[in-house]
Parts: C-alpha cells; structure tokens; sequence
C-alpha cells in the first residue's frame, strides 16, 4: 500500500510540474509574438528631466479603431536603457489590452511633468530607431494656433516625424504623411473644418481667404514639396536597426515646411502647452496630448504567430515544445514506478 501511495504522489507531482512548465512556455511564447518591435527615445532638450525619470509612449491608429493603452498609464511607460543616460526604450504591442489589433501609425512621446512631443508619424521602419526632439523647432497646435509642442524626428528616417496639417492660420507644417493620407485629403480636411469654424463663429476661423481654390492649391503643393524631399522607402528594412549609440541632436529640423506668411510661435516657452481636454496620468497628473484624433485611432492588421509547417499542418512551436515537456515528465514518472513495482516485487 505504500509503495502504491508513493507512486501516486510521484505522478501527481509530475503532471503538475509539466503542466507548469508547459503553461510558462506558453505564455512566454505569446507575449513575444505580441511584440511588434522596439522604439526608442532620446529625452536630450526641453523634455530631459521628467518627474521619476518617468516617459510614455502613446501610440494610436489613424482610421480611429483605438489606441494600444490609455494615455499615460503604466503600460506606456517606457523602460531605462542600461547604460544610457537619456534613452528610453517600449517594446510596442501589436495588440491593446483588450486583445483587438493595433496598427498604429502616431506616436506622442510624453515626460511626466515636463511636457510631450507634437503628433509624430510611425512606421514599421521606424522600429529600432530613436525618436528625439528637434532642438528650437515649436509647432502650433493644428487646432488651436496658440497651443504648442515641440516637433520630434527619427534619426533614421527622415520621412517619418511632425505629422503634416494646415493650422488655423494657414501654415503648412510637418514632415510626415501617413499611408492613409494624400496632399489633396490633408488640404481638404483643413478647409471643410475651417468652413465649419467660420459658420460657427469661431475666434481664428474669420479669413475667407484661406479657403480659396487658390489657397488649396497653394497648400497641395507645400505638401508635395516636403513629400519629395523626404521620400518614403518602398520596402521596409530587412533587419531594423538597433537602438543607435547616443548622439547629440541636430540642431536644426530635417525640413522646414515652406509657408508664405508663417504664424511662428514664441521659441522662448520651455512649458509645452496642451490641449483644453485633458486625461488623468496614473499619478494624478492631469495631461493632455495635440492629437486632432483626441488619441483614439487605430488601424488593424492581423499580426502573424510563429509556427512550424509538418505535412500541410500548422503545428505552434510553443504547444509543441509544452507537449514535449509534459511527456517527457510523464515517461519518467512512469520509469520511477516501474522500478518500485519490481522493487516490490523482488
């Protein structure tokens, strides 16, 4: 009887740990495929300094799907770069905390009591890259013009950055255009929402005259001459670059967009200003961000898991090497009892 309690436990033991180890593999195994890459962040400038060392990376879609997590929680907080005094780094998901896909395409870089980035456009090349501030380069807030931000770039891809838009004062500003824009839809979206604030009596929207067919021409062709001046790569990179050692930032932007009679905003405020509607950070902060979208946005693109083909099956490598595990825990508990039968029977 007691040997027969001893294998008992034995076996019980066993299938419990190989179903521990079994469940651990898998669960590592969808955490990394959840990951669709890293980016990075520079915080040298006006953002260094954040309350607790403490930055975010908001990220949102465009088509306005939803964003990858509410603005300024814990899981956007980026982690430390060992090693580096400013660099920050996020492992971006591919998927928001309830499970729906996220094909995010703006990012907002934020400092916990300093301040964040003007809307910044991403992509799938930008993963590996750092994003920095561009030192002196103030932004007016596409909505409200007495709003500002400071504009953010990729030091490799210099397509990518400042999202382009037309103030409310007419100024075309920005380096990047996202893959669901054209010149046309950016001049056309501005001139239905300056319409609409002229019709409402908005303050700011009371010049008929950045309306015009001339003035929207004039705008699609700003837009056109910052496009081909930062050629968007037609293929992705094969490898993406790992994060770049430390550099000091260009003191100038990549392009500055041509306007003809810029509003240009004070350079002297080290305070970013935001947004009238405002999200709680995690700390009880109160902050707000210059997306347009509000930050919600996302584009869905079903992300891909990894797995091994055997006879036109689709096998996951995580479950198999689980299955493994299990039955090699199971044929060794087997072993243990059948020596203590034989023990016994001896």
């Amino acid at each position: 009887m007691t040997n027969r309690k001893f294998i008992s436990v034995i076996l019980t033991v066993s299938i419990i740990s190989a179903a521990s180890i079994a469940s651990s593999l898998s669960m590592t195994a969808s955490a990394d495929d959840n990951i669709r890459g890293t980016v990075y962040f520079d915080s040298t400038g006006p953002l260094d300094g954040a309350q607790r060392n403490t930055y975010y990376c908001y990220m949102w879609g465009s088509d306005g799907t939803g964003s990858i997590g509410e603005w300024n929680t814990k899981s956007l907080k980026m982690n430390k770069v060992e090693g580096q005094e400013k660099l920050y780094s996020y492992d971006v998901p591919k998927t928001n905390s309830n499970g729906d896909i996220v094909n995010a395409d703006l990012v907002i870089f934020s400092a916990l009591g300093k301040g964040q980035t003007y809307d910044t456009t991403f992509s799938d090349s930008c993963l590996g890259d750092t994003a920095y501030v561009v030192e002196g380069e103030i932004l007016e807030n596409p909505v409200d013009s007495a709003q500002i931000a400071v504009a953010c770039a990729w030091r490799n891809n210099p397509q990518e950055g400042a999202h382009i838009c037309i103030t409310s004062t007419g100024r075309v500003q920005g380096v990047g255009i996202l893959t669901t824009e054209t010149p046309e839809s950016i001049a056309d979206a501005f001139i239905q929402k300056y319409n609409d604030g002229m019709a409402q009596g908005l303050t700011g929207y009371d010049n008929p005259e950045l309306v015009t067919d001339e003035a929207r021409q004039n705008y699609i062709n700003q837009i056109n001459a910052i496009i081909a001046g930062h050629e968007r790569p037609t293929d992705p990179p094969e490898q993406p670059t790992d994060a770049p050692t430390q550099q000091e930032a260009p003191s100038e932007a990549p392009t500055q967009a041509p306007t003809q009679n810029p509003t240009q905003a004070s350079t002297e405020a080290q305070t970013i200003a935001t947004l009238p509607t405002a999200a709680s950070a995690s700390d009880g902060t109160t902050i707000s961000h210059t997306s347009e979208a509000g930050g919600t946005g996302s584009a869905g693109t079903t992300g891909t898991t990894g797995g091994n083909t055997q006879s036109g099956k689709t096998v996951d490598t995580a479950e198999s090497t689980a299955a493994a595990v299990l039955g090699s825990v199971l044929l060794a508990a087997t072993g243990v009892a059948f020596i203590v039968r034989k023990k016994r029977e001896v």
